[in-house]
């Protein structure tokens, strides 16, 4: 990865994110790569100042423009739709998180999400949208949201957890009294015009972390969620609400991966350390070559680690421990219903170890040993990162 067209990038992100100088000056020789970086990781749109004189970066940003606003109204139809039949719902990233930045409009979303209290409630929910002529997906990828397509085709996620589970069961219980939390306090606000039920800021904070979190330990992600970490909090928060972000934060003890998630928005993108200063001694210990290694694994990583197909989940740490911790818990993924039965767990190692090579070998046309080398090397990333302990 070209890291002079990432720390250009960043650069210019920086500028547009604080609308600051937007002029041509800034883009160097290498603006071909910077752009392809910035499309790759579905930021392009927010650099429109640099490039509005070309029809094609027009174009892209009237129709992230248009999508912005369908999606809006969607989630707002969905959400009366099941306040009707008194299911409570909380809008999860996408519009909510667009109002931070200074052009909410051009922040690109491609889905609505919507957190439900638990699974109960997803299930009322698809019946409810069903009556509607939203169709459940037939192949649902994940154990904390079910797919749901509407009538025009645009995917809605709705959530019955924060995040899928971990592989730590005490902060898997830990997430579902937060859950409980959240919905006592979310709020009802206008998001460009329209009003939404949201979350408040410290715990808006917190979800964009775990959301963060949830994709870093699958395949990673990009610089766009870099970017709503850095607006959230430019936007800034009362000491109350400083108060109960890091109190949750702390109870999953997740501090160390926040840091240095923290630190490279503040160095890479101009995040204020003013906006963050009660970790700032923890930003400065932070050395500059574990910060370049993070801000490498995430430029590598593109849009949700879809740059590479060797690219799947990393482990907690690099013993042969964590090895199996981590290939347990993705059999316990990938069969939750048999997981249930202790009985059946030898077998269940087969199928996924057998499944494993399958894939591998025949769909994604890569070795085993090419994903357990990217997932090692990622893996010392994290056991830095102490999560969970």
């Amino acid at each position: 990865m070209n890291q002079q067209a990432g720390n250009v990038l960043c650069s210019m992100l920086a500028s547009a994110l604080h609308q600051q100088n937007t002029t041509k000056e800034y883009v160097p020789d290498c603006e071909k790569q910077v752009r392809e970086l910035a499309d790759k990781h579905k930021v392009l749109p927010l650099l429109y100042d640099f490039w509005n004189r070309e029809e094609n970066i027009g174009k892209l940003c009237r129709q992230t423009v248009s999508q912005s606003y369908h999606l809006l109204f969607l989630g707002k139809y969905i959400v009366n739709l099941l306040e009707e039949q008194q299911i409570e719902s909380i809008l999860l990233k996408g519009s909510s998180t667009a109002e931070f930045y200074p052009v909410p409009e051009l922040r690109k979303s491609g889905d609505v999400d919507l957190l439900l209290r638990d699974e109960q409630a997803v299930t009322a929910a698809c019946k409810c949208l069903k009556l509607h002529g939203f169709v459940q997906k037939e192949e649902q990828m994940a154990q904390h949201h079910v797919v749901c397509i509407s009538p025009d085709q645009i995917s809605v996620e709705l959530h019955s957890s924060l995040t899928e589970p971990f592989d730590d069961p005490k902060i898997n219980r830990l997430l579902v009294t937060q859950q409980k939390e959240f919905f006592r306090f979310r709020i009802w606000k206008p998001l460009m015009g329209v009003k939404l039920p949201v979350l408040g800021m410290p715990y808006h904070a917190y979800y964009l972390l775990l959301h963060m979190l949830q994709h870093f330990l699958r395949a990673g992600f990009g610089i766009k969620l870099l970017c709503d970490w850095v607006c959230l909090w430019e936007h800034g928060c009362t000491k109350e609400e400083r108060e109960i972000f890091l109190r949750l934060v702390r109870e999953s003890r997740i501090e160390q991966f926040a840091v240095m998630v923290t630190a490279l928005c503040v160095r890479k993108l101009a995040l204020s350390p003013e906006k963050v200063e009660f970790w700032a001694k923890e930003i400065h210990q932070i050395s500059k070559a574990d910060m370049d290694e993070f801000f490498a694994e995430i430029l590598e990583a593109e849009e949700f680690g879809r740059s590479d197909e060797s690219r799947m989940v990393v482990m907690r740490g690099t013993r042969l421990g964590d090895y199996i911790r981590e290939f347990h818990h993705q059999t316990m993924l990938t069969y939750p219903r048999a997981g249930k039965f202790p009985p059946a767990f030898p077998v269940l190692w087969v199928m996924m170890l057998a499944g494993f090579c399958y894939r591998n070998k025949h769909l994604r046309g890569i070795s085993g040993h090419e994903v357990l080398k990217k997932a090692k090397k990622r893996s010392k990333l994290v056991e830095k990162m102490k999560l969970f302990v």
